[in-house]
């Protein structure tokens, strides 16, 4: 059912249904039965795909190693700090979880597209154009 060989796999497949689960049982918030209790429900599944998610957006650390990627040292270290801006910025003006995603919003993107140029660089001796229909045209 699981293949143990690749622990990152396992964990970004956690975070895939971690994040399924919160965002479809948020639709679920739209018009539920009467009551109180189909509500909690909901955001009792939508607290448990959080954990899901929020184990590999706190610990980027630790998926610096599993990966090897260092790049995600930084990341960590500067979205923390973002976490904590987030507190401390005023409430009254937005709320945390605006601030939240206005600073690490771009920490993210910065990152991820200093690993997916070098990335494409490196797929693209590898990738071949395909031919309509499908299959590979003859490389030269």
């Amino acid at each position: 059912m699981l293949d143990l060989d690749f622990a990152r796999d396992l964990v970004m497949t956690g975070v895939i249904f971690g994040a399924a689960a919160f965002v479809w049982a948020g639709w679920g918030q739209e018009r539920p039965p009467e009551g109180v209790t189909w509500r909690v429900v909901l955001v009792v599944l939508q607290a448990a795909g959080l954990v899901l998610v929020s184990f590999v957006g706190i610990h980027f650390l630790p998926l610096a190693f599993v990966f090897g990627q260092p790049i995600m040292v930084l990341a960590a270290v500067l979205v923390a700090a973002a976490g904590i801006a987030a507190l401390l910025l005023p409430w009254k003006v937005a709320a945390p979880s605006f601030w939240c995603g206005i600073l690490a919003g771009p920490i993210f993107l910065g990152p991820g597209a200093i690993a997916l140029v070098p990335a494409l660089a490196a797929l693209g001796g590898k990738l071949s154009r395909r031919a309509p229909g499908g299959s590979p045209s003859p490389t030269r």
